[in-house]
């Protein structure tokens, strides 16, 4: 894989490949088709938990053999870095926490994502205040990975399963996302 300008990596965080989560990353690509984007679904990759035997101080790397580097490398070779994620039960899915535990490493090793461009949709349900709690999670992972977050955060209100609510302005959000990002991808990277 090679690195290039303006490669784009959109992380669908939801356990489910055929939700609203991966209909909003399929809308996004489709509405920029002459960008090289790539979806990666988080559940198609294996992560153990960190075992906290804090090895990874010594080596500066993760003694754990699983999918963690596989994921990592997609972040490595693009600039620009969506990711899009439900929320579960007040909270983000299981599966992102444990990849965000084990990112520690990264951290510190070097900040390989430092001055990449990052946006977030957070998707589900109407009430409770999960959707700020995940989005405060995966914001402070971000910034302290150094990826450089693109505001508005989007919040996208579920009704059935797939079903989004006032679909067409969460298009639009989505669309003036990414206008802001590559405005901003553009001026880091010339």
């Amino acid at each position: 894989m090679k690195k290039k300008e303006n490669n784009i990596l959109l992380i669908n965080c939801s356990l489910r490949k055929d939700g609203a989560n991966s209909y909003l990353a399929n809308y996004l690509k489709g509405s920029f088709k002459k960008k090289n984007i790539t979806i990666k679904h988080l559940n198609d990759f294996y992560f153990q938990d960190c075992i906290s035997c804090y090895k990874c101080h010594q080596s500066k790397r993760c003694v754990l053999e699983d999918d963690f580097y596989n994921l990592v490398n997609y972040f490595y070779y693009n600039e620009i870095v969506i990711f899009f994620c439900p929320v579960y039960r007040g909270g983000m899915p299981g599966k992102l926490k444990t990849f965000i535990d084990r990112t520690s490493v990264l951290y510190l090793e070097k900040k390989i994502f430092e001055n990449k461009v990052g946006g977030v949709i957070i998707t589900g349900r109407e009430e409770g205040v999960g959707k700020l709690m995940t989005a405060s999670t995966l914001i402070n992972f971000i910034f302290s990975m150094g990826i450089i977050l693109i505001p508005p955060v989007i919040f996208v209100n579920i009704i059935d399963d797939i079903k989004i609510k006032n679909i067409d302005d969460i298009k639009k959000s989505i669309n003036y996302l990414m206008k802001k990002i590559f405005i901003l991808n553009n001026k880091i990277n010339n």
